[in-house]
């Protein structure tokens, strides 16, 4: 059992790798708000009976792109989200606030690499996710929360389709 978890792990680490090495850090804190413009707007994605819904705006007050989001089954919603993505001391970090019925947590991600079409946020205190990636695909976008949960890689993905462009 030792060796499949360190095979994992390993596996895990590659994949990230990989990912990272594919992308160059090329937002700053001077750039990142016209270089990420393409991530504005309602973005909706139906997956297995759920109906999860993001939308972006840049808000000029305080420098900074806010969202709100929700994931709903059915009649009941299963958690809300408030999403920033802001400027620190020349980084970029995307803190995200979900609430559920049960509990409310905070985590902070800090902006690793990226590149025209492309986010990959870490999280700044190694829980889950490790990971979450933004890509904008041809009038969609797709995320990714990406870490390890008992052991196992866990890659949840999602396809978003932007509500104003219907």
């Amino acid at each position: 059992m030792r060796l499949n978890n360190k095979y994992i792990s390993f596996k895990f680490g590659i994949s990230i790798c990989i990912l990272m090495g594919l992308m160059s850090c090329s937002l700053n804190s001077n750039n990142y708000k016209n270089k990420i413009s393409w991530l504005q707007g309602t973005w909706t994605s139906s997956h297995q009976d759920m109906l999860a819904k993001e939308t972006w705006n840049w808000d000029k007050e305080n420098n900074c792109y806010l969202a709100n989001g929700y994931m709903t089954k059915g009649n009941d919603t299963l958690y809300t989200q408030t999403l920033k993505i802001h400027s620190e001391k020349e980084e970029i970090f995307l803190s995200v606030t979900s609430s559920s019925r049960i509990e409310t947590k905070e985590a902070f991600f800090k902006l690793t690499n990226s590149n025209a079409d492309s986010l990959v946020f870490q999280n700044v205190f190694d829980q889950y996710p490790m990971f979450i990636v933004y890509v904008n695909q041809d009038k969609n976008l797709k995320t990714q929360a990406i870490g390890q949960k008992q052991g196992q890689t866990v890659v949840d993905s999602r396809i978003y389709s932007n509500d104003e462009e219907k």
